[in-house]
């Protein structure tokens, strides 16, 4: 989830509004772009989060105006310090000539509704998207995240009285699992052309994985992302270049720099093309397959070996669904090569790199990674983090199998 790095007052939200339910005299001028690339901004802050939204707001409005031809930008929002604390989804469109912003309501929610509910999810998809059939798609989850991992109310069962998770967003106690958030986006009958995550550890080979039918490209962090949250003022700006799909990759790779720039010293970020997933999956599979001794191995003394890995985030408590003194999250390349060389199947272990290299378009790591209550060395990063099932709490591990068996991604 989505850290506190340094404290920040917010800023006050510097758009001018102009609402669609007003009646306007004057003819206005956009240069947004509604038929070339909409962004769909999903911004689940209904949680802890809420206080840095209008910050985070105010930059996204500078990389509009920072734009010669900004995107056409849709905000779905809700959280605890917006107005009447009830979700709104609208249109930001800068005036021709001017730096005006203006705040188009699409939909206004008359009561609360749950964010992270995949019903909301798809509704707020699918209502975008046909308003905006540009050519170019894109979504952004801004939230609190923690990649396929369940929490304590989740249960196999799938009762939807205790449907919850840190994965896509968190509206009170409720949020999203992340077998629910691939559905909802495939029941909108949406495909993206890429997603980004202002949400922590989402740059792993399960929700690459899970994703790939989805969304072509994810822009994501292996680790936490810190709550000051995206650069958004040069991203804006950067994904504004992408006009049609052929500059769809440059303009990613723009957004990507911008992130990596901005959190050079502290941070981690990826840019992957889900598509290479499914050859990833298999290299992985076979390479256990053929070390099913020295897994065995591991899982008999999961604490003399995991320490062998790059791992990335901190430990977890020791509550009952969790992995107890365990991590959740360890760099792929790494794994593959730490196994290759202990059960002598190197070969297989250089698939899985060569796999690798049509994942991950651009990766970047710092040296260390600091977040309030902790840190950790970055020695080694590939770009995409994965879970490692013979490291989990034997005595904790029954929920973990029980979500586990839910993914598309699953190493035996």
């Amino acid at each position: 989830m989505k850290r506190r790095f340094k404290f920040l007052w917010t800023m006050a939200l510097a758009i001018n509004l102009c609402t669609a339910c007003r009646n306007h005299v004057e003819q206005v001028d956009y240069v947004t772009s509604e038929r070339e690339h909409t962004l769909l901004i999903y911004m689940a802050g209904d949680n802890t989060l809420s206080r840095y939204v209008e910050n985070n707001l105010y930059a996204i409005g500078q990389g509009i105006r920072a734009s010669e031809k900004p995107l056409n930008v849709v905000i779905y929002r809700d959280n605890l310090t917006a107005a009447n604390d009830l979700p709104v989804l609208y249109q930001l469109k800068r005036r021709a000539h001017s730096e005006r912003v203006d705040t188009i309501f699409l939909k206004r929610w008359k009561e609360d509704i749950d964010s992270t509910d995949p019903e909301t999810i798809a509704e707020v998809v699918r209502l975008t998207f046909s308003r905006f059939d540009s050519e170019v798609k894109g979504m952004e989850i801004w939230s609190h995240a923690l990649s396929w991992i369940p929490s304590d109310s989740w249960t196999a069962d799938g009762d939807a009285d205790t449907r919850a998770t840190q994965y896509v967003g968190i509206d009170g106690k409720a949020s999203c699992e992340l077998w629910e958030f691939r559905k909802a986006l495939a029941n909108s009958g949406v495909k993206l052309n890429y997603m980004t995550f202002d949400a922590c550890h989402m740059a792993t080979a399960e929700v690459a994985y899970e994703l790939r039918e989805v969304s072509d490209y994810l822009l994501a962090a292996p680790t936490e992302i810190m709550g000051e949250g995206f650069p958004y003022k040069q991203m804006i700006a950067s994904l504004s270049t992408i006009r049609d799909r052929e500059t769809l990759l440059a303009g990613l790779t723009a957004a990507y720099e911008d992130f990596r720039t901005s959190y050079a010293d502290n941070g981690t970020f990826s840019l992957l093309r889900t598509a290479g997933f499914e050859a990833l999956r298999d290299a992985c599979v076979e390479l256990a397959s053929q070390s099913a001794a020295t897994l065995a191995l591991w899982r008999e003394n999961p604490s003399a070996n995991e320490i062998k890995l790059q791992r990335y985030g901190r430990k977890v408590s020791t509550k009952a669904t969790e992995m107890g003194a365990r991590y959740y999250f360890y760099d792929l390349l790494d794994w593959a090569e730490k196994l290759g060389e202990e059960s002598e199947m190197t070969a297989n272990a250089d698939a899985v790199a060569e796999a690798l290299k049509e994942c991950v378009v651009e990766s970047y790591h710092s040296q260390r990674f600091e977040a309030s209550g902790g840190g950790f060395d970055i020695k080694r990063c590939c770009g995409v983090a994965m879970s490692v099932p013979e490291f989990w709490s034997l005595a904790k591990k029954g929920n973990l199998d029980a979500a586990y068996g839910q993914l598309g991604w699953q190493i035996p």
